[in-house]
């Protein structure tokens, strides 16, 4: 009777595994809230740079003044492209994410060789999370650029 095989778990051997689970959830899961932040940050800033880019080219494209029009609403934020001479939409976006917020509402606007009428600077900040700030920034030559932090950082 002495040699007999045991198998399976025993229920000391049992808790440790599940403990060891436990404590590893515990440190995993803050980590994946903000990165989970960090990517719904970087991906509105993502959608925001292929309108800025879409602005430009309509602008070359059609040989015209285009501007891009941002503003916060109560979900979140919304972008407008329109053509200034007939005031035509040619483009919305909005983003329904209450934790997602734009600086200032702005306008960019860009001529028909694709230039900026002056610098502009957007920031989107998720709320209570500056550290996670991205902002799009558009020269005067009509270069845009998403960087980490706001503006003037």
């Amino acid at each position: 009777m002495l040699n007999q095989l045991r198998s399976g778990f025993s229920l000391i051997e049992l808790m440790v595994a599940v403990s060891l689970i436990l404590i590893l959830t515990l440190i995993a899961v803050p980590a994946m809230d903000t990165m989970l932040k960090q990517n719904t940050v970087r991906s509105q800033a993502n959608s925001l740079l292929a309108l800025l880019q879409f602005t430009r080219s309509e602008a070359i494209k059609q040989q015209q003044t285009i501007q891009l029009t941002l503003s916060d609403t109560d979900e979140g934020w919304k972008a407008d492209v329109t053509r200034v001479t007939d005031a035509q939409l040619l483009r919305s976006m909005s983003h329904d994410t209450v934790d997602i917020l734009l600086t200032d509402d702005t306008t960019v606007l860009f001529d028909a060789k694709g230039r900026s009428a002056a610098q502009a600077c957007i920031t989107l900040s998720y709320t209570g999370h500056s550290d996670l700030d991205r902002h799009l920034s558009v020269s005067l030559g009509g270069q845009i650029a998403v960087e980490p932090g706001g503006c003037g950082v």
